[in-house]
C-alpha cells in the first residue's frame, strides 16, 4: 500500500491587459519605476485535480469539495516602497465555490510585490491576519512582523466538510505595457487534507468509531511558504495525538467482510502541517476504534512509514490506509537451563497476557508467532515483522541479560538465580507498505 501525496496548484492568475499587460521579472522589465495607470483584467483559477488510482487500490482522488473552491479572495500589488497600489477583492463568501473568478482595474506600469488570499471571511481577515491594507500606505501589521513572515492567526485544525480551506500566496510581478502577457501565481491552501481509508480483511462486519492520529500541529501558522520541503514549525507548536474523527463523521462507517479501500469506510480532516519528531518513533500514529460484529470493542494501531510520510506540508493530499484484520499473536519459548537445572517451563495465556513460569535460572528465548486469523495462514517470518521490548524486573539483578530482541526476531534473556516476577511490555510492528499495524502483550517472567 502506497501513500499519495498531491500538491495542487490551486490559483493560476492571468493579465489579459487593455492596452497594457502583466509579466514576470525579466530582462525585458522595466526599471520599477511606476508610469501611466493602465487598465488590466485578471483571471483566477483551481485547476481541476488529477484523479489518481494507485495499484493498492485506493479510492482516486475525489474532485475537490466546494469548501476547498474559491468563495472570496483578495489581491494587493505594493509597490517597490512598500506602499499599497491597488487592492481587488470580490467572491461571495456564502455562496457556492468557484474554480475561476474574474476581475478588472487600473495599475500604473512597474514593478509589484502581489499577495493573495482566498477563503478568509472578510469581517475576520484582519483578526486572521494581523494586518491591514490601506490604499497609499504601507501595510500595517499588529505583530510588527515584515508581510512575507506574517502569522495566520486562529488556524484550526478541522473535520467539517464544509469548512473553508484559506489560501495564501505571493510573488513578483511587472506590469510592463505589453499586451497579452500573461503572469502566474501559486496559492496554496494553509491546510493539508488528510484522509483515512479502511478495507476490512476479517470474516466479519467491522464498525468504526473514532480515529485518532498524531503528533499534530495545533495554533498559529505563517501566513506565506512554499509547500516544498520541510515545514517550518514553530518552535512553540503543541504537538499531540488526539481524536480526530468519529463515526458520524466518516463515510460508511460499517464494513462488510471483503470491502476494500476503494468502498471501505473513509473520511478526512484538514491539519496544520506538521512534522513526526516528537513521537519517540518518528512516525506519525493512528489509533482506530472499532467494534467487530460480537460486539466487542478494539483498537488497532499503526504506525506510518517514515519513508512515506516524513512530514506533512499545506496542501499536501495524503491518504492513509489501514487494513483491518484478525492476527494472531502468540510466543513459543526454549529454555536452557544450565546443568543439573529444570529444564521445564509453564506457560499460560490470558488475552493480551502471557505468563512463563520457569523453575531454575538460565537463558530462556520468546519466539514469536504471528499469523493471520484465517485457517491455515503461514507464520510471518521475522523479515515482515518488528519487536519493541520494555521490562521492568523486580530487582536490577533478577536478569543476568535484561531481555531484548535480537537479529533473527526472538526475545532473548537470561534469569538469575532470585525469584520473582518480572513484567514484559512487547510491541509487535507488522510491516506494510503504508503503515505498521502494532500489537501490545505483555509477557510475565516468573522465577519460582
Amino acid at each position: 500500500m502506497k501513500i499519495h501525496t498531491i500538491h495542487l496548484l490551486l490559483i493560476a492568475m492571468a493579465c489579459a491587459m487593455l492596452g497594457a499587460s502583466c509579466a514576470s521579472d525579466n530582462g525585458d522589465s522595466p526599471d520599477g519605476g511606476y508610469g501611466r495607470p493602465v487598465d488590466i483584467s485578471v483571471n483566477i483559477s483551481v485547476p481541476a485535480p488529477t484523479a489518481t488510482l494507485t495499484p493498492d487500490g485506493f479510492r482516486p482522488q475525489a474532485p475537490e469539495a466546494d469548501n476547498e473552491l474559491i468563495h472570496n479572495w483578495k489581491v494587493v500589488f505594493i509597490d517597490n516602497s512598500g506602499i499599497v497600489r491597488a487592492i481587488f477583492d470580490g467572491g461571495d463568501i456564502n455562496g457556492a465555490g468557484k474554480h475561476a473568478d474574474t476581475f478588472k482595474g487600473e495599475l500604473p506600469t512597474g514593478t509589484y510585490k502581489v499577495y493573495a488570499f482566498a477563503n478568509i471571511p472578510p469581517a475576520a481577515f484582519t483578526s486572521h491576519t494581523a494586518t491591514t491594507f490601506t490604499v497609499g500606505s504601507a501595510a500595517a501589521n499588529s505583530d510588527g512582523l515584515a508581510l512575507d513572515n506574517a502569522i495566520f492567526h486562529g488556524l484550526e485544525n478541522s473535520k467539517n466538510p464544509n469548512h473553508l480551506v484559506p489560501m495564501t500566496g505571493t510573488r513578483t510581478v511587472t506590469v510592463t505595457g505589453r499586451t497579452e502577457e500573461p503572469f502566474a501565481i501559486e496559492v496554496t491552501r494553509l491546510l493539508a487534507k488528510v484522509e483515512f481509508t479502511f478495507s476490512n480483511l476479517t470474516d466479519r462486519n467491522v464498525t468504526i468509531n473514532s480515529v485518532s492520529f498524531g503528533p499534530k500541529y495545533t495554533g498559529d501558522a505563517k501566513m506565506f511558504h512554499s509547500p516544498a520541503g520541510r515545514p517550518e514549525i514553530p518552535a512553540t507548536a503543541t504537538l499531540t495525538t488526539a481524536p480526530v474523527l468519529d463515526g458520524d463523521a466518516l463515510r460508511a462507517s460499517t464494513m462488510a467482510p471483503g470491502v476494500g479501500y476503494d468502498e471501505g469506510a473513509h473520511g478526512w480532516l484538514y491539519l496544520h502541517e506538521s512534522v513526526p519528531d516528537s513521537h519517540p518513533t518518528g512516525r506519525y500514529l493512528v489509533n482506530v476504534e472499532l467494534t467487530r460484529a460480537d460486539g466487542t470493542t478494539d483498537v488497532v494501531t499503526a504506525l506510518t512509514q517514515a519513508d512515506v510520510i516524513p512530514y506533512i506540508n499545506r496542501n499536501d493530499y495524503i491518504q492513509i490506509p489501514i487494513a483491518i484484520s484478525d492476527w494472531l499473536v502468540d510466543f513459543d519459548v526454549l529454555f536452557y537451563p544450565p546443568i543439573g537445572g529444570y529444564p521445564a517451563v509453564l506457560k499460560e495465556s490470558q488475552g493480551k497476557d502471557f505468563y512463563f513460569k520457569f523453575g531454575t535460572q538460565g537463558t530462556f528465548n520468546l519466539i514469536p508467532r504471528i499469523r493471520r486469523a484465517q485457517a491455515d495462514s503461514p507464520y510471518l517470518q521475522p523479515s515482515q515483522y518488528e519487536i519493541t521490548v520494555s521490562a521492568a524486573p523486580p530487582t536490577s539483578t533478577f536478569f543476568t541479560k535484561v531481555p531484548a530482541p535480537d537479529s533473527n526476531g526472538e526475545i532473548i534473556g537470561e534469569l538469575s538465580g532470585e525469584e520473582g516476577t518480572a513484567a514484559i511490555n512487547v510491541s509487535v510492528h507488522i510491516k506494510g507498505t503504508a503503515t505498521d499495524l502494532i500489537y501490545t502483550r505483555t509477557i510475565y517472567i516468573i522465577r519460582q
